[in-house]
This record gives C-alpha cells, structure tokens and sequence, in this order.
C-alpha cells in the first residue's frame, strides 16, 4: 500500500460554540451539562484507490498498489451534548469517608455535505455515544480507582461503497496504589 500526499489539502477550520451550566457542591462535588455545535470548514478525509496498470509514473510503476491520499471534501457541523457528575463523600463516617464517584456521557449528532447536494451523517471517526464511570477510594495511603468506558459503535470510512465500522466496546480498567 502507499499513502500519497496532497499539496493542495487545506486545514480544517471551525467555528466553536459551547453552552454549559456547572454547580458545585460542597465539599468536593460537581454536576454539569452543556450543548456545543463546530462548524467545519475545509474538512477532509482519506480516500483509497488501486493504481491501475499505469503506475504512478506511466510505466506501471506500483500497478496494483492500494493507494491512499487525503482531499478536501466539503462542510462537515458536529452538534452534542453532554454531562457529567462527580463526588467525593467526605460526610461519610470513619473509612468511608474516602469513596468517591463520577460519570460523564457525551452524545454527537455530525453532517456533512462535502461540497455536493448529498448530505451524510456519518463522518469518520466520530462517535455518536461515550460514557464514562468510576469510583475511587482515596485515603489511608491507598488510592483505588476502578473505572469503565464505553464507546458506541463508531464509523471509520469507506472504500469505494463498503463503509467501515468498529464495533462497541467496552473498558475496564483498576489503577490500585498504596503510598
């Protein structure tokens, strides 16, 4: 395979909007939830191809070569929303006083009409859905952390007219240390 550059590829350009509302507990705590849209500008994604009998230079040069570049194709806008929470439990009596949570979700909703009359929703790696859980313990020299994350099925791209997925997933992860 070869991947090709592009001399004339723009950057991407965006304008930002962002809305959102926090409080904050006392004595360590939070609840927050906001919208945000980006509107993008110059957006570009990779494209493949296989070299034809040609080459690249006229004389077969890498003929049968999956070739990749990227272009420019267009607007793309992400809308989403999202919140979060987190506390710690300091009013807890004696150990417990340790235990803390959090939790965060994020939703996206993309379109793109990259530079023609037809409109996509589905823009490469942009995942519609993430949440975010976890505890913690903090105290007595000990920090536990046992956390989890999930990602919804997500759109990669597409080679000529397969798309390509990945598929939903989800992580466990325990950060354990004593000091």
């Amino acid at each position: 395979s070869l991947t090709v550059g592009n001399s004339d590829l723009k950057p991407y350009f965006s304008h930002n909007y962002e809305l959102s509302v926090e409080r904050y507990f006392e004595p360590v705590g939070l609840i927050s939830a906001g919208v945000f849209r980006k509107d993008i500008g110059n957006y570009f994604r990779s494209f493949s191809d296989v070299v034809g009998t040609e080459g690249l230079d006229g004389a077969g040069t890498y003929a049968g070569y999956t070739r990749s570049t990227s272009r420019n194709i267009g607007n793309a806008k992400v809308n989403g929303a999202e919140v979060a929470l987190q506390q710690q439990f300091r009013w807890l009596p004696g150990i417990w006083k340790g235990l803390g949570a959090f939790a965060n979700f994020t939703y996206l909703k993309t379109k793109g009409d990259f530079g023609t009359t037809l409109v996509t929703t589905r823009l490469p790696n942009m995942t519609p859905r993430t949440l975010n859980l976890g505890v913690s313990y903090v105290g007595h020299g000990w920090q536990i952390r046992p956390m989890l994350n999930w990602i919804d099925r997500t759109y990669r791209g597409s080679s000529g007219v397969v798309d390509y997925d990945s598929l939903a997933r989800t992580w466990v992860d325990l950060k354990v240390q004593y000091t």
